[in-house]
């Protein structure tokens, strides 16, 4: 969706700069088109679309500032400590694809707020297991640094061609956190919303497979991505259709 396009922009911003201003002059870019979208007056081709949906629903653009205000701060760190810091920074963006998403495919049990910020947060821990290495210079990699060291992985490791069994100890622990949040999206979302929520929980169908993947290459991420084909993606939206 356009929303989902625009959260990887914003992303792709702090993953893809390595130099720092650059990356923070960009984000201050996207605060203003974010404030212009929701008045009606986009620019970029992504908030285009976007526009009149945030429109219709009466978007604050705040949300989408403390969204961006968040990784300005992810900027600033080198790592993070612990798999609860991390989760708490996934928080913040999960209110963009998790909460907001949810709130434009309609809802009537409140309920289903916490099901989508759920969601929202396992399909980021769910990247960051299938695609643990970041392109950018500045970090390599947003495992934590706890993870790592239960795991007795090093961050060097990142940058092998095979995947050491101690990282994949540290991506198996990511993955299953990954899942817990997954599943409980889909055992949280009320059953009054499933039909409207329907695109959200083929989403996490879908994510629950490809750990599963991953899980089934014995988490060897670094040699291949790991997941399922567009004809099981498919697959999946079908069976869960309804």
């Amino acid at each position: 969706t356009a929303l989902h396009a625009a959260a990887e922009e914003f992303r792709e911003v702090v993953d893809a700069c390595s130099d720092e201003n650059v990356a923070r002059a960009k984000l201050g870019w996207w605060a203003e088109e974010m404030q212009r979208a929701c008045k009606g007056q986009p620019r970029h081709p992504v908030t285009q679309v976007l526009a009149e949906s945030l429109r219709k629903m009466g978007a604050d653009a705040g949300r989408f500032a403390a969204v961006l205000e968040a990784l300005n701060k992810h900027l600033s760190r080198d790592s993070y400590r612990s798999l609860a810091a991390l989760e708490s920074h996934y928080e913040r963006l999960a209110d963009i694809t998790g909460c907001l998403a949810a709130e434009l495919c309609g809802y009537q049990d409140p309920r289903t707020l916490a099901a989508a910020r759920a969601l929202g947060s396992g399909l980021l821990l769910a990247e960051l297991a299938r695609r643990p290495q970041r392109p950018s210079a500045r970090r390599v990699t947003d495992l934590p640094d706890e993870t790592l060291a239960a795991c007795g992985a090093t961050r060097a490791e990142l940058g092998a061609k095979h995947t050491s069994p101690a990282l994949k100890k540290a991506i198996a622990t990511v993955a299953e956190r990954a899942r817990t949040r997954l599943r409980e999206s889909l055992e949280q979302m009320p059953a009054l919303d499933h039909v409207a929520q329907r695109s959200r929980r083929i989403l996490a169908e879908i994510e629950l497979a490809q750990l599963l993947a991953v899980q089934r290459a014995d988490f060897a991420v670094l040699e291949r991505p790991r997941g399922v084909t567009p004809l099981h993606k498919l697959w999946i939206a079908w069976k869960h259709r309804l």
